[in-house]
Parts: structure tokens; sequence; C-alpha cells
């Protein structure tokens, strides 16, 4: 009989343990729900007030920046400058005809 107890307990201990996962994952979510919901509601105020006295001047930025695709990632020189290098312009290659010559005048 006791081999018995012993399969049933062991059977009963995955169960209860995935039940307690369950719950800790649960409570786990609801304080980080918290914990943001409580972080909005503190820094809501200054984020607003920084949006409005910024949001002029990061337009204008972004209009002359445009993509920043067109640009290298950043590079800090020794000096502490961080610079932005413009990657240079993919220009396409000139149709080749078949007699081997591209098309369009050539200067040389």
């Amino acid at each position: 009989m006791k081999p018995l107890c012993l399969v049933v307990a062991l059977m009963a201990g995955p169960a209860s343990a995935e039940g307690d996962v369950d719950q800790g994952l649960r409570l786990l979510q609801q304080g980080s729900k918290l914990l943001m919901q409580r972080l909005i509601d503190r820094f809501e105020p200054d984020l607003r007030a920084l949006a409005l006295e910024m949001g002029p001047a990061l337009l204008r930025l972004q209009g002359m920046v445009g993509d920043l695709s067109n640009y290298h990632a950043p590079e800090l020189l020794p000096n502490g400058d961080i610079i932005l290098r413009r990657k240079l312009p993919v220009v396409p290659a000139l149709p080749v005809l078949p007699g081997g010559e591209p098309e369009g005048d050539i200067e040389l």
C-alpha cells in the first residue's frame, strides 16, 4: 500500500507546483502593471511639458535629418564628440547595350 501512496503523492506534486508557478506569474504580472501605472501617473505631467517644449524643435530636427537609415551608426571621437556620417548615395550602374558600350555619353 505504501508504494501506491508514494506514486499518488509524486503525481500530485507537479500539478501543485504548476499551479504555484501560474499563481506566481499572475502576481508578477499584476505587480508589473501596478508599477507601470504608478510610473505613468508620476511622470505624465513632466513628459507632457517636455513634449510641449521640445516638440517643435524635434520636428525641425527631423526635417533637417530626414530618414535615419541614410546615416551610419554614431561614432564617438577621442575628444568626446559624437558624429553621424551620412551614407553615400547608391548610384545605379549604367545599362550596357549588347554591343558592350554603356548608354549615354561618357566624358573623360
